[in-house]
């Protein structure tokens, strides 16, 4: 699944594991961000949404499109 991408590295992750610098699984994260969701009373959303988030906020705040999905 990789052949074609540069081969990965630890920093290239944002969540890992501090302990043995392993990548976390998405399981975990994702059950992780449920639990703050909910925990803060917030409605239910997904960490994918969150990007939506930002490029909307950007957008508004006049970032070119292309910029955006350049960087997403």
């Amino acid at each position: 699944m990789l052949s074609f991408r540069k081969k990965l590295e630890v920093e290239d992750y944002v969540f890992h594991s501090l302990e043995s610098m392993i990548p976390m699984p998405l399981t975990t994260l994702h059950k992780g961000f449920k639990r703050i969701v909910q925990r803060a009373g917030l409605k239910e959303c997904t960490i994918h949404s969150l990007r939506h988030s930002h490029a909307t906020i950007l957008m508004n705040d006049g970032v070119p499109v292309r910029a955006i999905g350049e960087h997403a």
